[in-house]
């Protein structure tokens, strides 16, 4: 058995649409495949973002069946992303118009699946570690008065620690 989602939370909120394949390992336990594309979020477009990842996780069914109840899944994500402004100003030290940065995800989310026949919302929210952090201090410059750490784009904790959320609609077969 296998479930194919589609995430729009996450493109809407955050420019990432991803597309979610999960598999059936035994009836408790799943692997998920996430590949993902950076393109602009549709309530924010201050830059531009562009970009490729993909993500891979475990599902740990607590209930001891598959696609039903709730869920422990720990993950990882690997998102080489490029954040582009139109700013032709003066920058100060390290600060950039153009930058790309390379996300090492790795952390936890909990969830649940809620099931109709075929059909399949997923939900979850979590924590990751951007364990790739290089240069904390780095920042997109937007305006002359306006300048962007490049790990505060979505990151709610530190420059390292990132709320993560998903809400997926889908199929099941």
């Amino acid at each position: 058995m296998m479930s194919l989602r589609f995430d729009p939370l996450s493109w809407i909120l955050r420019g990432r649409p991803a597309l979610e394949v999960e598999y059936v390992l035994l009836d408790w336990l799943t692997v998920e495949g996430a590949p993902m594309l950076g393109t602009q979020p549709m309530i924010f477009n201050e830059f531009d973002q562009s970009g490729y990842g993909f993500g891979a996780s475990l599902g740990l069914w607590l209930d001891g069946k598959a696609f039903s109840g709730y869920v422990l899944r720990p993950l990882m994500q690997i998102n080489a992303m490029h954040y582009k402004t139109d700013y032709t100003g003066p920058l100060e030290e390290n600060e950039f118009n153009d930058i790309e940065h390379t996300e090492v995800r790795v952390g936890g989310m909990i969830g649940g699946h809620n099931r109709w026949d075929f059909f399949t919302i997923a939900w979850g929210i979590g924590l990751t570690v951007d364990t790739n952090v290089d240069n904390s201090e780095t920042a997109l410059r937007y305006s002359e008065a306006t300048a962007w750490k490049i790990h505060d784009f979505g990151q709610v904790f530190s420059p390292k620690v990132d709320l993560i959320s998903r809400l997926s609609l889908g199929v099941i077969f």
